[in-house]
């Protein structure tokens, strides 16, 4: 996670010294443009687990909306705060949203390796919907942190009507889950 801190950490210092504009939500917006890719980059696979590593992860966005608001003349106020006037979300959510976009996308896939990442519940007598998803047997150590384990207690827990939904319509559903 390291050097991925580091590229994040430099592109959100380019991104407030370019951007010579005293509008934070447009500097916010080149920061969701060139930043958080590197932060979101291939996370379903490497989805940090250690709270420290999320914590580090998250400091990237922290720290830019911290200088932003300093630099716009802004008042100080807290991280959650920051994000709603600005409009972005926290990291840690942004990775379950792509968890359960990619979830969506092999759901509705049928081809054979969709079947294997994804383990569908086999539904017995009164089950909430036939959409679930099971975690696998052994979810414990390096294994717990697979996307096969981080994911079907989320996707369980979304209306089966949101499940069945076209990939934008699902997105845009799944924006409101926190």
């Amino acid at each position: 996670y390291t050097q991925i801190i580091k590229k994040a950490n430099s592109a959100s210092w380019q991104v407030l010294k370019s951007f010579t504009s005293g509008r934070p939500k447009t500097i916010a917006a080149a920061f969701t443009i060139y930043v958080r890719p590197i932060l979101e980059t291939f996370s379903q696979v490497w989805n940090p687990i250690n709270r420290a590593d999320i914590k580090a992860l998250e400091r990237v966005q922290r720290r830019f909306t911290m200088f932003l608001f300093y630099k716009s003349g802004l008042p100080k106020t807290t991280y959650e705060a920051r994000l709603k006037f600005l409009g972005l979300k926290k990291l840690e959510s942004r990775r379950k949203h792509l968890d359960l976009t990619l979830a969506h996308e092999l759901f509705h896939d049928t081809s054979q390796l969709s079947e294997q990442l994804l383990k569908r519940h086999v539904p017995h007598r009164s089950v909430r919907h036939q959409s679930r998803l099971d975690s696998e047997r052994d979810s414990s150590g390096p294994r717990s942190s697979f996307i096969t384990n981080r994911v079907p207690p989320w996707w369980n827990a979304i209306p089966p009507d949101v499940v069945m939904k076209s990939k934008p319509v699902f997105r845009k559903k799944i924006m409101d889950i926190e």
